[in-house]
């Protein structure tokens, strides 16, 4: 249910010269909320890195490779005895989604995409020197990475992402997304939740 002051809101800045593309974004926040609702088993406290809405960036190609993300090394937090074919998992997604981010930032001029790939660049090279070892039949380091990818991931998301969705929402619609997050936690509360 919208609440009423959102509806104040709606009515006071859409104009009639934006109401199309308003009305496009609006609808692809509903979307996105849909999505996350149906999607998403990770809200459970027995989760180590689960989906919350904080990670939503309004940008629904995105918003989905991100959630399988989460997932991901969600998993590679539970089980070592997986290590290796969650470890294989991990490098595959990573190489697709840092590969879309890549071709979204070129076709797209986007400003930052030296940096922003850096950072992606950065993460494939760790992850590839654990594989390495995992090939060798070392797995000490597959969970220490998850960790540092569960660290990693909020600030990459808030931050490169963030303003990447941004750039291309700006770009096809006209203006940023509205995001609507539900039953968001901060990040320290969620894991005194899990504790």
């Amino acid at each position: 249910m919208i609440s009423r002051k959102l509806l104040a809101w709606l009515g006071d800045t859409l104009r009639p010269s934006t109401i199309g593309k308003t009305a496009t974004r609006i609808g692809d926040t509903l979307n996105n909320i849909q999505r996350a609702t149906t999607m998403s088993s990770q809200a459970s406290g027995n989760s180590p890195f689960p989906w919350t809405d904080s990670y939503l960036l309004g940008y629904p190609p995105m918003d989905d490779t991100h959630r399988e993300f989460v997932d991901i090394v969600d998993e590679m937090l539970k089980s070592d005895k997986q290590a290796a074919a969650l470890m294989q998992r991990f490098s595959e997604h990573a190489e697709r989604h840092f590969t879309q981010e890549r071709e979204w930032m070129e076709s797209t001029e986007f400003p930052a995409a030296g940096c922003h790939a850096d950072e992606h660049d950065k993460v494939m090279a760790s992850v590839k020197g654990v594989l390495e070892q995992i090939a060798k039949g070392d797995i000490s380091n597959a969970l220490p990475l998850a960790h540092a990818l569960k660290d990693w991931f909020p600030g990459h998301a808030d931050y490169m992402d963030a303003s990447l969705g941004q750039w291309m929402a700006k770009r096809r619609m006209g203006g940023v997304p509205v995001v609507l997050r539900r039953n968001i936690l901060s990040r320290d509360d969620a894991a005194s939740d899990r504790a």
